[in-house]
């Protein structure tokens, strides 16, 4: 799943996360930040490595990042 925050044309935020329903849990897997030229990966390729401290950092984004979409009352939208 992608979440996908855009504010103008120039500011889009995205966010790939994994969602784990038997831990009833979400990760972050990868964060883009298009007007920066930011793109973080918290696992390689193959997913057999993560950079733990880039995990934290991410999974904290999101947390809050989620928090404040609901407060918000964004709604969930399927995309294409």
């Amino acid at each position: 799943m992608i979440i996908n925050n855009v504010y103008t044309r120039n500011f889009k935020r995205l966010m790939q996360i994994r969602i784990i329903p038997e831990m009833q849990s979400i990760e972050a897997l990868t964060y883009q930040l298009d007007s920066m030229g930011i793109f973080q990966r918290v696992y390689n390729e193959d997913y057999t490595k993560v950079i733990p401290r880039l995990k934290k950092e991410l999974n904290s984004f999101l947390e809050k990042w989620l928090i404040n979409l609901k407060a918000q009352k964004f709604k969930l939208v399927k995309g294409n």
